[in-house]
Parts: structure tokens; sequence; C-alpha cells
């Protein structure tokens, strides 16, 4: 679904749906101008006002447009999400292939805000589904959850339940009531975009392992930069409800603060003679990627730093890492 295409007919398929989302966007590129002009003159009225509009596709074809606190101007995403970040760290690897070691910082936008199957799979190949929710999630692995009843939301857990109430009640002050399967496609989106991250990295490691050989010797990590957003205060909508990733589950705070809920991040890692599968209760922290990585490469660090090597990454050890409680 998200390779591009590869037969004659799916290209031409292509071009026309490219073509058609860029007549939409010079259309969605007018809306955006006229929607900022009228925030900016509430703004200046007193009104807390959003200054941006995010497109997403609606259930229906006839749902075209959802305000957004953290949207950015419309575009026509021609391909899946960060398809453009991995070209182009593949096309740097394939320059430096077996010359010299190597260091690339490859970062994903996704599944960042805004959260959307335009964004994530790209317009062309969503008006190519159909371009609606239903007929985009029906071709993705998740299209059964807008069935109803299919999403069993008391077996999230307790701060999933917050996470949900709160985006109820927010949504209910903002005057954007919670549609019903609203958060059923929220979920499923967010999904979907999880889906092309996994995706993009999978290019990746293909180009790494199949094609250039590197795998072996090549430490990989997957992460992120800080944890989930909190929900809005100025009321909620349905695209904001596709960043299922508000509560950090089991922590307080999230990214604005310092606390569990903006610290605790995901973090994979790949190399060899580590344990499949394994997992490890360390206290680390990015700062100790430098001198981990310095330390497996027989390298030295030329100024003291903040982190410590950490070969408990390595062991799936348990243990507290190097004295740091």
């Amino acid at each position: 679904l998200l390779c591009p295409p590869a037969s004659a007919e799916a290209r031409r398929r292509h071009a026309e749906a490219v073509e058609a989302a860029e007549a939409a966007d010079a259309r969605d590129g007018k809306e955006l101008k006229a929607a900022a002009k009228a925030a900016k003159a509430a703004k200046a009225a007193g009104n807390r006002s959003r200054e941006k509009v995010h497109y997403t596709l609606g259930a229906t074809p006839s749902t075209k447009t959802t305000p957004s606190f953290c949207s950015r101007a419309p575009t026509s995403k021609r391909s899946p999400r960060d398809s453009d970040v991995v070209g182009a760290a593949v096309a740097w690897l394939r320059a430096r292939a077996g010359s010299r070691p190597f260091y690339a910082n490859v970062w994903l936008h996704a599944p960042h805000a805004p959260v959307s199957l335009v964004e994530a799979v790209g317009r062309p190949l969503c008006e190519m589904l159909g371009g609606t929710a239903a007929s985009v999630l029906g071709a993705t692995p998740f299209g059964h959850l807008l069935a109803p009843r299919a999403v069993d939301w008391s077996a999230f857990g307790r701060p999933m339940g917050v996470k949900l109430a709160a985006a109820r009640r927010a949504a209910a002050e903002g005057g954007h009531p919670v549609r019903e399967g609203g958060l059923e496609q929220a979920l499923a989106e967010y999904l979907a975009t999880v889906w092309v991250v996994d995706f993009q990295i999978g290019n990746l490691l293909s180009v790494l392992d199949d094609e250039l050989g590197l795998g072996a010797q090549t430490f990989v990590v997957v992460s992120a930069d800080h944890g989930p957003e909190r929900p809005w205060p100025f009321g909620v909508t349905d695209a904001e409800l596709n960043n299922m990733g508000l509560a950090a589950a089991g922590a307080s705070g999230d990214k604005h603060t310092i606390l569990e809920g903006g610290l605790l991040v995901p973090f994979l890692l790949r190399w060899r003679g580590a344990p499949a599968g394994a997992s490890t209760a360390c206290a680390t922290s990015h700062l100790d990627l430098l001198p981990t990585i310095a330390e497996l490469a027989g390298v030295g660090v030329s100024s003291p730093t903040d982190g410590r090597p950490q070969r408990l990454w390595l062991d799936g050890g348990a243990a507290a890492a190097h004295g740091r409680d």
C-alpha cells in the first residue's frame, strides 16, 4: 500500500491524484488565509481563537476541514509521511557506504501532531482509496476498529480512561462534542500513523541490512524527544483526538514538565550480541548515548559529559545503572 506505484496504470492514477491534490491545495490555501484572517480579528477582539486549521478526512466525503491547535498549512503530501526524510537518509548512507564509520541522526516527524490519514499516507493515496476515513482505514490493518463496539475502552486501563474523560469534557466545553465513533476513528488513525513509522524504519533497516550489509556493525536506536502532550484547554476537535498519546500510562505530567509524563520515552536498540526481546529497568537518559556509542566504537570523548556508558542496555540487565538512583 505504501510503496511507490509500480505499474503504468498505478502511476497514471497516482499522477491524476497528485493533480487533484494540487488543485485541492489551491482551494485550501484560500480557505486557510481566510480562516487565519478571521482568527486574527477574533484574537484582536479578545477571543482566544486558534489561528491555524488542520485538514483531515471526515467519516463522510462532506466533512472537509477541522480546526486544530497544532496544525500546519495543508500540503499535497504526495507520499507517506517522512518518505522524504528516510529517502534523504538512504541516499546519504549509499553515498558513504563502506568508506568510513558514520553517525546518522534521522528525525521522523510522525507520530507528532498533526495526526491524520492525509498526513500519514499522503493525499493522493487517500483520494485513490475513496477519500473517506472508512475507505482509507479499510486498506490498513485498523479498519475493523470503526465497527460498532469493536473497541473495548475499559481494557485500556485507568490512565487512558482519565485521558478519554478529559478529552470528552474539553470537547464539550469547547463546543465540539465528540461525535459517535469519533474516539474509535481517532484511535485507528493514530495506529495507522504509527504503522507508517514502522514502515519507514523498515525501509531504512532494509537498505542498511540487505543492500549495504552494514546491519551487523551498526548500532541502531529508535527513541523520541519527550513525552506526550496534555489535553488542550481550549476544547478538543476530532483532529486533536487523533493524538491518542495524550496520556502517559501511569505517570503524571506531560511534555511541558520534568515529571515522568514528560521524560518517559520509547527506547529501542539493536546491536550485535544484545539479546532480542530483552528489556532493562536501568535508569538511563539520552545523555548516555554519546559515551555509550563512543565506548562501543572504541574512541574517546574529547571533553567531560553528563552521560555515562550503559553496557546494561546491551545485556538486558535489570540493575541500577552505574550508581545512578
